[in-house]
């Protein structure tokens, strides 16, 4: 701040006058802002000015400190040869002479760092600067140019090495201010850690300013919209299927620049609110109490936008939320903050404070994903269904579990696993729930199965092996069949959940299981929450549906039809499966349903369900159709575009675009007639 173009005190000044004179600080803070010094966004003074007189005097007085330092014009002090060699490994044409700009206009310490790392890191902080250099020049150049200073301009010294570097991709003719912009407010400050508060502070204003920029019609005003997709993890590492229990943990301070911790899983604490633009951006701070900014991409459901992105992040990501993240990958973004981006949500693992959680009854919480369905945000209302789910019906999912264990023990195995699965959807994190099912899959003759769930109860889901196709498809059928030949009998009666509940544990104890399985059923049945649930689940298959995940639909509509018998759920069943092509399968459950009594599938259900089986058997019907024809009938929505032999997954590749980020191609031509579907 001392250094905005403000009249010029003395330190100590500045302070007793911060505290006592407001206009002085709003005209401090403007100058600053002018000059794009302020957390690289369009002045606010207003929030900048509350921010400022909430923070302690000794805060405010280190923030301007260091801003004076960081934000000074006098060019950092360049590098000697004892302090690096940058050239190591490469020369000004290896390199692009970007390197030439890092020793001469960039932190001496991001010098010496980059000195000590390895070819690869190096490569991709030289394209990480590289990005930040060119996107700030065309800002700066259109900002001017919508200013009207065209004619007022000096051309740059053509001489300077980084014109040089800026030439060769930006075409037309660069002017004195805009590089200098780069040299003196940028380059220096770029990549170097800041502290504490200075973080925090920036991170809330960005809050605040994301807020504000929120369109009235609930989208992001698209000016604000900024990230750098270059530099990413490795695609090798990103999303390897890894078992979590192995990983060693890792602190922020000890991530390599620009390398995998490979091995090492970071974890903490978030201590802000987020902000959601293309991403999420959050901070974390560790088990040391370090601090890092978090990038995370693909983590919120698809179509989420404006406040309700907002919203759904806030849920997902909230203040005091518990993160892992599997081997992160720390970068320099493009504001030049340090922080470590993740692209794929299997590198992520979100634990929520149970006594941060808003508690809500499940009818209500049913409501909000009704509204994101009907606002056809169907990744967004899933979520919500899935989360009110976990928050609202754990009480559900203890008698599941409870009655998949009498189960068990009259060896009545399919029963048994289709109440564990329901019961593991509504709880995750149930040992219990995976171990029954694990016993139910041993019981049926699935040990592929059952090992499965041995490895995801274990905590490796992401290293657990997936069943043979042959085996998936045996149990599939096997056991969704059984489901609606024999359908759950949710007795009445008299009594209380919980009282029902203990009755059902002593008949247990006492070898009784068949009147256990009756007690909890009854309990289930008095437990008013358990037919939201039932209701919510097929809810949740409908969502799944739409967004084209099929398994989740299967399971969430199982799940419901343990609860209650339902023909929207049995309707939603079949078309899942159909879709994952198993058509004969689906005729068989959608003729079950129909042979059954009306109560069973409950009134109005029948002709849809006709309808579902008459298109599930048009789908059977043998035909071909060429490409075009094929395309015309996804695009429709219709049953009709199941498809098994999708194209081989060596016909497309993830290449790097430059500047635009990863993008996906062919790798050999596309033939006529042909469809190459992505």
């Amino acid at each position: 701040l001392l250094k905005s173009g403000a009249p010029s005190h003395s330190r100590a000044e500045h302070r007793g006058r911060v505290a006592m004179d407001p206009a002085f600080l709003k005209d401090m803070l403007a100058a600053t802002a002018r000059k794009g010094q302020v957390a690289s966004m369009p002045p606010d003074f207003e929030t900048l000015m509350q921010l400022v007189q909430s923070l302690p005097p000794d805060a405010v007085a280190n923030l301007m400190q260091e801003a004076a330092c960081s934000g000074s014009t006098e060019q950092a002090p360049k590098a000697t040869p004892a302090d690096v060699r940058l050239s190591a490994g490469g020369g000004e044409d290896s390199a692009g002479g970007w390197n030439a700009v890092l020793e001469r206009y960039c932190h001496r310490g991001l010098v010496r760092e980059y000195g000590a790392l390895a070819p690869d890191a190096r490569s991709s902080l030289l394209k990480a600067l590289q990005v930040v250099g060119e996107e700030t020049l065309r800002q700066s150049m259109t900002s001017r140019l919508m200013a009207g200073d065209k004619g007022r301009s000096v051309r740059a010294d053509s001489d300077c090495p980084l014109v040089k570097v800026l030439s060769r991709n930006v075409k037309t003719e660069l002017c004195q201010e805009d590089v200098e912009l780069l040299k003196r407010q940028v380059l220096p400050s770029w990549g170097v850690p800041k502290p504490r508060h200075i973080e925090l502070f920036r991170h809330n204003m960005g809050v605040e300013h994301a807020r504000k920029t929120t369109c009235s019609d609930g989208h992001f005003n698209m000016t604000s919209m900024t990230t750098n997709t270059t530099v990413a993890k490795p695609t090798e590492r990103s999303g390897t299927r890894r078992d979590w229990s192995a990983l060693a943990p890792v602190g922020a301070a000890d991530l390599p620049l620009f390398a995998v911790a490979t091995g090492r899983v970071l974890q903490g604490r978030l201590i802000v609110d987020p902000i959601v633009m293309i991403g999420v951006t959050t901070i974390l701070e560790d088990d040391r109490g370090n601090i890092v900014q978090l990038g995370l991409y693909n983590a919120l459901p698809g179509g989420a936008t404006g406040q309700t992105a907002f919203e759904v992040a806030s849920k997902t990501f909230p203040n005091g939320a518990r993160i892992r993240i599997a081997e992160p990958y720390l970068k320099i973004f493009r504001d030049g903050n340090r922080g470590v981006r993740v692209d794929d949500p299997a590198d992520l693992r979100v634990e929520l404070d149970r006594q941060l959680e808003v508690q809500r009854d499940l009818a209500s919480a049913k409501e909000e994903g009704n509204k994101l369905f009907g606002k056809r945000q169907f990744h967004a209302a899933a979520a919500e269904y899935r989360r009110a789910l976990r928050e609202c019906a754990q009480d559900v999912a203890v008698l599941l579990s409870n009655r998949a264990q009498a189960l068990l023990k009259e060896e009545r195995w399919a029963p048994a696993l289709q109440d564990a699965a329901a019961a593991a959807l509504l709880n995750p994190g149930s040992g219990k729930s995976w171990q029954r099912y694990e016993a139910a899959a041993a019981g049926l003759g699935f040990p592929e199965v059952a090992k499965r769930s041995h490895v995801v109860r274990g905590g490796g889901v992401d290293a657990a092996p997936v069943p043979s196709l042959t085996m998936a498809r045996a149990a599939m059928r096997f056991l969704l069949l059984d489901l609606l030949k024999f359908p759950t009998a949710v007795g009445g009666g008299d009594g209380q959940p919980q009282d029902l509940k203990d009755r059902g544990n002593r008949a247990y104890g006492g070898g009784r299981y068949s009147e256990a399985q009756r007690l909890y059923s009854m309990a289930l049945s008095a437990l008013g929450v358990a037919e939201d649930a039932a209701i919510v689940l097929s809810n949740l298959a409908q969502s799944s549906l739409q967004i084209g995940a099929l398994h989740d639909a299967v399971a969430a509509a199982a799940a419901s039809l343990r609860l209650r018998s339902s023909g929207k759920a049995v309707h939603r069943l079949a078309r899942a499966v159909a879709l994952l092509g198993e058509c004969e399968l689906a005729d068989e459950l959608l003729g079950l349903a129909l042979s059954g009594p009306e109560e069973q599938i409950r009134s109005g259900s029948t002709s849809a369900l006709a309808l579902s089986r008459e298109e599930v058997q048009k789908a059977m019907a043998p035909r071909s159709r060429d490409a075009r024809e094929f395309y015309m009938v996804a695009c429709s929505g219709a049953l009709g575009t199941i498809i098994l032999d999708w194209c081989a997954s060596d016909a497309l590749e993830v290449v790097d675009m430059g500047t635009k980020g990863r993008g996906i191609r062919a790798t050999r031509s596309i033939g006529q007639h042909e469809l190459l579907m992505v």
